[in-house]
């Protein structure tokens, strides 16, 4: 089961995709568990260099859904769907972007 915490006390952590925000009966506080690093995390994380927005998708994954646009012989344009050969091709000679992973 999945329940959502909308912890005000790590402002950073609760909406990333990697952690773990969970409440204890006996603590004031809650305990943050951060999956990239694998490892529970003490006082409030202010900054992450690995920082993703749950439920946001990154540009690989948008590649990857995306229909592609082919321009075919004589002038015939089509899509191309995901998952389909020609896709992964495009894909991987798609030019990388500066802010990519």
């Amino acid at each position: 089961m999945r329940v959502q915490i909308r912890d005000q006390s790590h402002p950073l952590c609760s909406r990333c995709l990697h952690a773990q925000v969970m409440r204890v009966r006996h603590l004031q506080d809650s305990v943050v568990h951060c999956g990239k690093l694998n490892k529970f995390l003490k006082g409030v994380v202010l900054e992450c260099s690995d920082f993703h927005r749950r439920g946001s998708m990154t540009i690989w994954d948008m590649r990857q859904t995306a229909w592609m646009i082919d321009l075919g012989p004589k002038g015939k344009i089509g899509f191309v769907r995901p998952g389909d050969k020609r896709h992964a091709k495009m894909v991987r000679e798609m030019p990388i972007l500066e802010d990519e992973d």
